[in-house]
């Protein structure tokens, strides 16, 4: 942490004060030395946090249902996957066992996975060394040359910098200098921080802060120029519905994508069939370890939402969305 704090410092007073979202930027993915770049175990038991994928096949054997579905309703002769984020790969792992099963299935299918992380690649690729047939690891969606399938990704939207920005005598950006001391600044924001609030009818108050993720709407926006016909599925929490719901999709339709889809994900897994799969761990003599872990899924699964957009497919209905909110 030393080493990266001396680094940061080093930046800021060679170069000057930067954005937030800079500073952010660095302390998450400074090469060697940022937060995710160092070989420390960050998710699970043994790290910071954990993931729904760390606490069982449960949550991937529900997504693995999910896009076999995807599969039957498509009927393209190639079925693509790109995960986006797949950090030590195993969501990847268990969607991948599971669909092993269905040989038609696994025999059209393409993995991809988009890791910025070369800790977490390397971890990855240990991991997912038996589907190494499958698995493709690339630097960006574009190298594809273009999807028919499912574009995924699970808690990847929180890991991107953002923008703070304040309404101080207009709107203001913050920005981080070092002065014996890190310190926040005020500069005034640029035009498209100021067309971004605008363009999503938020209006700060005197005082107020906010943040904006201009990355996650490039995201989306590339999803939607490489989706050549299929659905994305976004994972996430940290937001109340309405306000991640409207987001979504006002991003979706400047990206081309048409939201089918949103849904808490204790939502998701109970209509992909969870209940059923939890008395088969049952009848199977699972372990109190193994139940404690989906007790403690399913308290996760109501602050984490599904978003489920999609593309040329026609209007088509994914079973995990029954249950979800009514689409105005």
């Amino acid at each position: 942490m030393e080493v990266l704090r001396d680094c940061i410092i080093d930046k800021l007073r060679s170069g000057g004060p930067v954005s937030f979202r800079d500073y952010m930027e660095m302390a998450l993915y400074q090469p060697e030395t940022g937060y995710y770049m160092k070989p420390v175990e960050r998710i699970g038991a043994n790290g910071d946090y954990y993931t729904s994928p760390c606490l069982g096949s449960l949550f991937g054997t529900m997504v693995a249902k999910q896009l076999e579905e995807t599969w039957q309703l498509l009927k393209e002769p190639s079925f693509s996957v790109v995960e986006y984020g797949a950090g030590s790969g195993r969501l990847c792992h268990d969607i991948l066992s599971y669909l092993r099963k269905n040989k038609e299935l696994y025999e059209s299918l393409t993995y991809f996975i988009v890791e910025k992380s070369p800790v977490m690649v390397a971890a990855g690729k240990l991991l997912l060394s038996g589907f190494n047939d499958k698995v493709n690891w690339i630097g960006s969606i574009s190298e594809t040359g273009g999807i028919r399938g499912c574009i995924l990704s699970n808690e990847l939207l929180d890991n991107f910098p953002v923008h703070r920005v304040i309404m101080n005598n207009g709107l203001k950006e913050i920005f981080v200098d070092y002065q014996h001391g890190f310190t926040e600044i005020f500069v005034p924001a640029a035009p498209t921080l100021e067309a971004y609030l605008h363009r999503h009818g938020i209006r700060l108050q005197p005082g107020q802060q906010a943040e904006i993720c201009s990355e996650a709407a490039g995201w989306i926006s590339d999803a939607g120029r490489w989706l050549q016909r299929g659905f994305v599925l976004t994972v996430d929490y940290g937001y109340p519905a309405a306000e991640l719901y409207h987001y979504r999709r006002y991003s979706g339709t400047e990206a081309g994508l048409e939201c089918c889809g949103f849904t808490t994900q204790s939502c998701f897994l109970s209509a992909l069939g969870m209940t059923g799969y939890l008395r088969q761990l049952e009848q199977g003599g699972s372990t109190a370890r193994d139940m404690a872990a989906v007790s403690c899924l399913a308290a996760m699964g109501q602050k984490f939402k599904v978003l489920a957009q999609q593309k040329n497919a026609g209007g088509l209905s994914l079973s995990g969305m029954q249950f979800g909110y009514k689409i105005e």
